[in-house]
C-alpha cells in the first residue's frame, strides 16, 4: 500500500511539473506546447515497440503470453470466466491500426476539451430532465418510463458526442469487439 501512495504520488508531481512548464506567466496553459511534447514524448516510442512487437506475433501466440503473464493475478480468472475477453484483448494488439488510432485522436488536446464539455453538458442533460420528471405528477409506472426515457436519451447523447469526436479512433477497436465478442454470442445463441 505504501508503494502504491508513493507511486501515485510520483505520478500527481509528474503531472504538476509538467502542467508548470507549459503555463504562461499570465498563468494561461499553453496546449499546444503540451500537445508537441506529447507526441515528441520517448515513452511514445516504447509504445509503439511494444505495439509492433504484438503486431509482429499472431493472435494466438498473444493469446497465450497473455494466460502465461496472468498466472496467480485476477486477470487469469477474468480470462478464465470469460475467453471472448482474451480474444478481444489479443485480437486489439494484433491489430496494425486500433489502439495507433485511438492514441492518435487522443492527443488532441482541442478535441478533448470539447468533448469533456459536451459531456458535462449530458450531465446537466440528465440533471435538468430527471428535475422535470419529480415535478411531474404522474403514477409509478409513467415515471418508470419517463426515467428509462431520460436514461436512455442521455446514454444516446453520449455515445454520439464520443464517437462525434473519436469516430475514426474507434472505429477499428468497434470492428474487434463486434468480430470478437457479439459475432460470438450471436453465434453461440442463435438456432
Amino acid at each position: 500500500l505504501q508503494n502504491s501512495r508513493s507511486r501515485t504520488q510520483q505520478m500527481v508531481d509528474d503531472l504538476e511539473s509538467f502542467k508548470a512548464s507549459n503555463t504562461s506567466s499570465d498563468g494561461t496553459i499553453d496546449y499546444s506546447a503540451m500537445q508537441e511534447k506529447l507526441q515528441n514524448n520517448p515513452s511514445s516510442a516504447k509504445m509503439q515497440q511494444v505495439l509492433l512487437h504484438y503486431q509482429n506475433m499472431s493472435p494466438e501466440q498473444i493469446k497465450s503470453l497473455l494466460i502465461e503473464r496472468a498466472q496467480g493475478t485476477k486477470a487469469q480468472i477474468i480470462y478464465e470466466k470469460a475467453p471472448m475477453l482474451l480474444d478481444f484483448v489479443s485480437e486489439l494488439l494484433h491489430d496494425k491500426n486500433a489502439i495507433p488510432n485511438f492514441l492518435r485522436d487522443s492527443k488532441d488536446f482541442e478535441k478533448t476539451k470539447s468533448m469533456v464539455g459536451l459531456m458535462i453538458g449530458t450531465i446537466v442533460i440528465g440533471f435538468i430532465i430527471g428535475f422535470i420528471i419529480k415535478k411531474m405528477n404522474v403514477g409509478f409506472f409513467m415515471r418508470i418510463w419517463l426515467g428509462l426515457f431520460k436514461f436512455s436519451l442521455v446514454w444516446f447523447l453520449r455515445v454520439g458526442v464520443l464517437l462525434h469526436f473519436y469516430g475514426d479512433g474507434l472505429r477499428p477497436m468497434a470492428k474487434i469487439f463486434k468480430r470478437t465478442m457479439i459475432d460470438q454470442i450471436l453465434e453461440r445463441y442463435t438456432i
